[in-house]
């Protein structure tokens, strides 16, 4: 009995250092669950919808997602330096300039650009060639800016939507530029019974994600899809 006495103390040495191992393992799991920080508009009417597929699809992978709420939308330099884990949609505009950010390839919807006009002015696309027109559209938004590079008329950048209704109504500016989705919401927040309304062009729209996660995207666009067509079939 006695010359067994150091084996039997070895196994109970080895159980308890694979239990112990094992309840940390798990306990690290638990605890640390890999969360991805995904930027969005702050106008998050505009955004709920897509919200949906991409905590559906990342959930299914068994991630977490938040939406940190950003001092702007314009958080695309910050994604591309990886600050940000993805972008919640963009359209692919975005690509040449930002090269980090890696389209997932499920198109989530198209995107409009819009210009609302006064009542009392000619709204079409002539307007934007016309030098003496002021065209407001807020400073974040890429696809706009990037449309508006061939065009004459001058622009009005503000940093938020508030500031382009009250100018539009005050008379200090004739026109907004801003985007809108297949639900007809729009990023300036404005009326479509209020304003004339022309839409100028249309692109589609993907999420996008920092290339350190490259790996990711085949399982992502399969789980993309599922959430995409699930939400169909629940309406």
């Amino acid at each position: 009995m006695k010359k067994n006495q150091p084996i039997q103390n070895k196994l109970l040495i080895v159980s308890l250092f694979v239990f112990f191992q094992c309840t940390f393992a798990s306990n690290i799991a638990t605890s640390n669950e890999v969360v991805f920080n995904i930027a969005r508009l702050n106008n998050t009417n505009s955004t709920q919808q897509y919200e949906k597929y991409i905590i559906s699809a990342y959930q299914s992978l068994g991630y977490q997602v938040s939406f940190p709420r950003s001092p702007s939308n314009n958080t695309l330099k910050e994604t591309n330096e990886g600050l940000y884990d993805a972008e919640l949609i963009r359209t692919t505009l975005i690509e040449a300039m930002y090269p980090n950010l890696i389209r997932v390839p499920v198109e989530l919807d198209q995107i409009n650009i819009v210009l609302f006009c006064l009542a009392s002015l000619p709204c079409d696309i002539n307007v934007l060639n016309n030098a003496s027109n002021i065209i407001g559209m807020t400073d974040d938004l890429v696809a706009l800016n990037q449309f508006m590079k061939t065009k004459k008329a001058q622009i009005y950048q503000v940093d938020n939507n508030q500031s382009l209704s009250k100018m539009l109504n005050k008379g200090r500016i004739q026109y907004i530029l801003t985007l809108s989705n297949s639900q007809n919401i729009n990023t300036a927040e404005l009326s479509h019974t209020q304003y004339k309304m022309l839409t100028l062009k249309t692109l589609k729209s993907y999420h996008y994600i920092h290339k350190k996660y490259k790996a990711l995207i085949p399982r992502l666009t399969k789980a993309l899809k599922i959430a995409m067509a699930k939400n169909v079939t629940d309406k």
